[in-house]
């Protein structure tokens, strides 16, 4: 039987150095605004045809067993949506 973590934070599973760069980058002055204003130079949909282009779209009807890993790894984790 698998075992379930409802109420898993993401935390749980966050390597600590990405929590530590994470941590530093908040620390700086302005860094949202910075970053919010670079991400806003690149059209969204540009970014999402490029990484779709180098990705597999999962599904039912393509990928099926992939898409089941996909979803038991969600319910397991307590995810509550399936990521695109």
């Amino acid at each position: 039987q698998r075992r379930r973590f409802p109420g898993l934070s993401s935390r749980a599973y966050e390597h600590p150095a990405d929590r530590s760069a994470l941590v530093a980058l908040r620390k700086l002055t302005g860094f949202d605004t910075v970053f919010k204003a670079l991400s806003g130079l690149l059209p969204e949909r540009s970014l999402r045809l490029l990484f779709l282009s180098d990705s597999v779209r999962v599904s039912d009807a393509q990928f099926a067993h992939l898409n089941d890993m996909l979803r038991d790894a969600c319910y397991i984790l307590d995810l509550e949506k399936v990521p695109p």
